[in-house]
């Protein structure tokens, strides 16, 4: 009997130790890889031993669904198409980051720092929470999010803070929520103002 405890409790000990192996590995890659197309975060603690750091990374068609990623950094970080659903994204810094075309449905954004980020042809409309975000005249939403009567979209637009930024467009510092990409007619070129 001793024998089989023993083999089981090795066993499990050498799965434990491979799946650490496997962890350590995988926030390694993340740590040091510049970009990282179709990432997998599902799995992954992203805050333990310490808190990843996505700024200026590529991450093209990522995928952080049902993602813990509170307060991470995301910082001029490129992820075209990734998708976010359900993601706790409460006080992310996506400042300067592309989200063209990622997918939100249900994420919390809450006091995320959203200052000229590129959110072009991403569907708002099944955003959890933006209450406290932080904006700025650089922000580009999606064509319809600021003129919409949608009530959706009126209630996400209420919940936004906008922050005194230059307006790239003018070169004069304005307190608005940002601008809409429409056909024919996108988003102005970025230049935040950093305090």
């Amino acid at each position: 009997m001793t024998g089989v405890v023993l083999a089981v409790l090795t066993l499990y000990l050498q799965q434990a130790f491979a799946d650490l192996n496997e962890h350590s590995t995988w926030r390694a890659n993340v740590a040091t890889s510049w970009r990282l197309a179709g990432l997998v975060t599902e799995g992954h603690d992203l805050h333990r031993p310490e808190p990843l750091n996505f700024s200026g990374k590529e991450l093209p068609a990522a995928d952080f669904r049902n993602a813990d990623a509170h307060g991470l950094e995301f910082r001029d970080a490129t992820m075209l198409g990734a998708d976010f659903t359900q993601a706790n994204l409460r006080g992310a810094n996506f400042v300067g980051a592309d989200l063209e075309a990622s997918d939100l449905s249900g994420a919390d954004l809450s006091r995320a720092k959203l200052q000229a980020a590129h959110l072009a042809r991403v569907e708002l409309s099944d955003i959890k929470s933006l209450e406290g975000a932080e904006v700025n005249a650089n922000t580009c939403w999606p064509d319809g999010f600021l003129t919409s009567d949608n009530r959706t979209y009126q209630r996400l637009r209420s919940q936004l803070v906008p922050k005194l930024a230059t307006d790239s467009a003018t070169n004069t510092k304005k307190t608005i929520l940002g601008y809409e990409d429409r056909p024919g007619k996108a988003c102005r070129p970025l230049r935040l103002e950093v305090p």
